[in-house]
């Protein structure tokens, strides 16, 4: 199953970085693309085939993701 993972690395008050996130969605058997939602790479991503999307941020970044 491929995902892809929008992360916000400074959103939040507890260490969510990145590279554990990718590790446990490894562990969980998916194919996982990383971007920063503060990468200039971000909207052409979200323009990938996924069978998942996962959202790590806050409200911001979620509501980034939507619209």
């Amino acid at each position: 199953m491929r995902a892809l993972l929008f992360h916000n690395p400074s959103a939040g008050e507890e260490d969510h970085a990145g590279k554990m996130l990718l590790a446990m969605l490894h562990k969980a058997g998916l194919s996982t693309t990383y971007c920063s939602s503060k990468s200039s790479e971000f909207p052409d991503i979200l323009h990938e085939r996924a069978d998942l999307f996962v959202a790590a941020g806050g409200d911001g970044t979620v509501g980034k993701i939507l619209r």
